[in-house]
């Protein structure tokens, strides 16, 4: 039985197109295909409909393979990408793979063809379970966090907060008779209390996004006047519409990617004027951090390229696409981009 293949086919000869659906054909695939030549057909034909992979000429006269991958990366679509092109260079070739290109074949070799889609799509298939298991773990884990965040606060934090009130009892009593000790009861009211502020940091720490619709822009304004009391710098957020999730767990990624953006700002850029946007256009939330900073170095430090490593890591959780780059005027744009529905 033929296996069922769906085939976007970014290529400017028709000719060219008919000879790889005939190869596929001859190798058992029943294809339904589309062929596109521009970068708003194709993306047009990712709107509107679900596909297994696509198959991209390198060079075409108003497209080409790069740009292609841009716009798939861009739809946050994790699809095998192959080039099918004639002889292109070693380094035009080296550098689409690195682009995240899955393969290249030479359009006068396409034995390799079914090949190298069987591939990648089976390591389509493990990359999508992997990225289920790891929101899976990531899930329950901030779920523990919350609860953890919660008792935290509500339970051990009155627990404090009785005992400092009793300690205050304790010290006005004390201190009525001036009995000596009352400035021990004093003083455990001032540890009381300072343990009662250590453990709202923690709750805040491992809950940082309240559980709300607005829990998001919420945290976010919270964040920026954190910078600004602490580092004593400009820390603004923008919001030119409410925007309310309703999934908490989207809010929190979003969150730790805009707080770890904002660090790297100010511990390695320097940067003393910071800007954190939200914004909703076409159906897809886009979280902006722009900083004065001084840019992305050619070779990240270590302790940094961890910190980019993580936001990366989040963003391809929430089907998401990150992208960084150095302002024309100086400075640091970063972006998280997701395809939602907001509320």
């Amino acid at each position: 039985m033929a296996k069922a293949l769906r085939i976007l086919i970014v290529e400017d000869s028709d000719d060219d197109a008919q000879l790889l659906l005939r190869q596929l054909k001859r190798d058992g695939y029943d294809v339904a295909s589309r062929r596109v030549e521009t970068e708003a057909d194709m993306a047009k034909a990712l709107d509107g409909q679900a596909w297994d992979l696509v198959l991209s000429d390198y060079v075409m006269p108003r497209f080409s393979a790069p740009t292609a991958l841009r716009v798939l990366q861009d739809k946050g679509l994790d699809l095998p990408f192959i080039i099918v092109s004639g002889a292109i260079g070693e380094e035009m070739a080296v550098a689409a793979m690195k682009a995240g290109a899955h393969d290249y074949i030479r359009k006068d070799n396409l034995t390799r063809l079914t090949a190298a889609i069987d591939r990648e799509l089976r390591e389509a298939v493990e990359r999508r379970e992997r990225r289920r298991l790891e929101k899976e773990i990531l899930e329950v884990t901030s779920t523990e966090q919350r609860r953890i965040g919660v008792d935290l606060h509500d339970a051990l934090g009155q627990d404090l907060t009785g005992i400092a009130f009793l300690s205050k009892l304790l010290y006005e009593k004390l201190a009525s008779r001036a009995a000596p000790e009352a400035h021990d009861a004093a003083d455990v009211g001032r540890r009381v209390n300072e343990a009662i502020r250590q453990v709202r940091a923690l709750a805040r720490g491992l809950c940082p996004v309240e559980p709300s619709q607005d829990g998001l822009m919420n945290a976010l304004t919270s964040l920026a006047g954190s910078i600004e009391d602490v580092y004593g710098i400009s820390c603004r957020f923008s919001c030119d519409q409410p925007i309310r999730l309703a999934d908490n767990a989207l809010a929190t990624h979003l969150f730790q990617i805009a707080r770890e953006a904002v660090g790297n700002a100010i511990n390695h850029g320097k940067a003393k004027n910071v800007e954190i946007a939200l914004s909703d256009a076409d159906g897809r939330l886009t979280l902006r951090i722009n900083d004065d900073g001084s840019g992305l170095p050619a070779a990240l430090p270590r302790n940094r390229g961890m910190g980019l490593h993580a936001m990366n890591y989040r963003a391809r959780m929430i089907g998401g696409v990150l992208a960084m780059e150095t302002r024309p005027s100086g400075g640091t744009a970063i972006s998280c981009s997701v395809r939602m529905n907001v509320e």
